[in-house]
């Protein structure tokens, strides 16, 4: 078990932590900060517990190499999935500990649980359309469906609905606009991997890009498929799903025939700025948590790792 956290869960960026506190620090009052400050911190370790166990499962379904610079758990251990689902456990043995006398508990605990099914369904999803053969069914509105489950939910979402919960923040029309932003930016978060997988600096990342050999729907793909001319396609399809070096390359080649670099920057633009719109239909009275938002979409804002 020790090998199993210092493996999978401790070292990383900790993103999730960080996100959960640092917008928790931002929306509480100073008395909150000195009461909740420790809650916070332990749903940030839910959080964190929850997205490790899925990226040890994703990297089995995916058959990757690397993650944070070291091989796959899955490459060193057979039951890998099974530890993946004994990581989600613990987020539950932490809340039943430590939150079972909270009155938003059973809110906390809804909201973990919806995050851990939604982020399988959207994992089965990208399963499902790992396959080359149906190009048909990449399109952008099932891509933004994938990726709100897989990526956006358990990264923005939840760690933004856990503070408002943690904080007693139980206005509708705030949660609803705080989903749609943190879907938002979940959709933009996804799409920049899909850019890192193929144009990333694996000593930066600590990760070898696989997408274009696993036949990805990704970002890329998606919007690629939507500009090839005739001949492009027909090249595409021989190659993509290929796990070979020339293919991957002619794939690439592809890429940067029809400038795909350049458009995802101006997509990358211009989703930031629908985001900061998004940001400012709030009302004003909750400025302090418009003003939370917008900080944690500019940390990620044309991030290269």
């Amino acid at each position: 078990m020790d090998q199993l956290f210092e493996y999978c869960v401790y070292g990383g960026k900790m993103l999730r932590i960080k996100l959960l506190l640092k917008f928790f620090e931002e929306i509480a009052t100073k008395e909150e900060r000195t009461k909740l400050r420790e809650k916070a911190l332990l749903l940030g370790i839910c959080v964190h517990l929850l997205v490790s166990a899925w990226l040890v499962i994703d990297d089995q379904i995916d058959e990757s190499e690397t993650r944070r610079g070291k091989r796959c758990w899955y490459k060193l251990e057979p039951k890998a999935i099974h530890h993946a689902k004994l990581l989600v456990s613990f987020i539950f043995t932490i809340l039943k500990n430590h939150f079972r006398s909270d009155p938003n508990y059973r809110n906390v605990l809804k909201l973990c649980l919806t995050a851990d099914i939604k982020t399988g369904i959207g994992q089965n999803m990208d399963m499902l359309l790992s396959n080359p053969k149906a190009l048909d069914k990449y399109t952008i509105s099932v891509y933004n469906r994938m990726v709100s489950g897989k990526t956006a939910y358990c990264t923005f979402i939840l760690p933004v609905r856990l503070c408002l919960c943690l904080l007693n923040l139980t206005d509708k029309k705030l949660r609803h606009w705080a989903t749609s932003v943190a879907q938002k930016i979940g959709i933009l978060f996804q799409a920049q991997d899909d850019f890192i997988d193929v144009y990333g600096d694996s000593n930066q990342t600590g990760k070898i890009g696989t997408d274009i050999r696993n036949g990805k729907c990704t970002w890329l793909v998606v919007h690629a498929l939507t500009i090839m001319n005739e001949n492009q396609r027909h090249t595409f399809v021989q190659h993509f799903g290929k796990n070979d070096d020339e293919s991957e390359n002619i794939v690439k080649d592809i890429f940067q025939q029809i400038n795909m670099k350049q458009k995802f920057y101006l997509y990358e633009i211009q989703e930031f700025e629908d985001i900061l719109n998004e940001i400012s239909k709030i009302d004003e009275k909750y400025e302090n948590i418009a003003s939370a938002i917008r900080n944690v979409a500019t940390i990620f804002y044309q991030r290269k790792k």
